[in-house]
């Protein structure tokens, strides 16, 4: 609930700037048992809609088609967005005319070993860093922080994020590259932050590189050299 709570204050923060209607939509993708009534008791203006495929592209396909705004904003349920969130999102998106907008994916919360979530957010800043071009552009997306505009389905079609894995592991990076092949600009909004939930220890880190990697291996039928 720590992800919802932010997003409903980084709301509340934003309209007393400006009016504006929105939706709150969590895909249930294969959640605990109970994950579905406490959610939902909890936010009652919350709309949950459940996952029946696999992997992140699928729920996050699912998202896409199960809401009507104009503007789209993605993040996971291990993250906490930072308060002006949607106002800057919402800014950079009409300022912009993009279509899609990558904010800072690489904050982290500090909380159980500050340590770990330090040394992560240096290496995944110094690895996006090498995307970036032009000063505000990149060519990598993280879905952690990832707003787009609904023309996009346009240009994408109704499957924008690859559906091929079970796992989270190269949708982002799929998008990406089917947005520069399109010829779509990815803008950087290095003042979109979230706040990923810090890495456990040094063996939960090697579990994800691992199954990061093989990931994009699998995805793009590639083998490592």
């Amino acid at each position: 609930t720590l992800c919802l709570n932010s997003i409903k204050e980084s709301i509340a923060y934003a309209q007393k700037e400006r009016a504006f209607d929105y939706e709150m939509l969590v895909v249930n993708d294969h959640s605990d048992e109970g994950f579905r009534e406490t959610v939902l008791d909890l936010f009652k203006d919350l709309k949950m809609v459940d996952s029946d495929g696999t992997g992140p592209g699928y729920a996050r396909n699912l998202g896409i088609k199960n809401t009507e705004g104009e503007y789209i904003f993605f993040t996971d349920s291990d993250c906490v967005v930072a308060e002006d969130w949607i106002l800057e999102g919402i800014k950079v998106l009409e300022e912009s005319k993009a279509l899609v907008v990558q904010g800072i994916p690489w904050l982290f919360q500090q909380n159980e070993n500050p340590y770990m979530g330090d040394q992560e957010q240096k290496l995944y800043e110094i690895m996006f860093s090498t995307y970036l071009y032009d000063t505000n552009k990149t060519k990598m997306t993280d879905s952690r922080n990832l707003l787009m505009n609904r023309d996009i389905t346009k240009v994408l079609g109704d499957e924008v994020f690859a559906e091929k894995m079970a796992k989270a592991t190269a949708e982002s990076r799929v998008f990406g590259n089917r947005c520069l092949d399109k010829g779509i600009e990815i803008i950087f909004d290095k003042d979109l932050c979230i706040y990923h939930e810090d890495s456990k220890n040094i063996e939960a880190v090697c579990k994800q590189k691992y199954r990061h990697g093989s990931g994009r291996i699998m995805i793009w039928k590639e083998t490592p050299t």
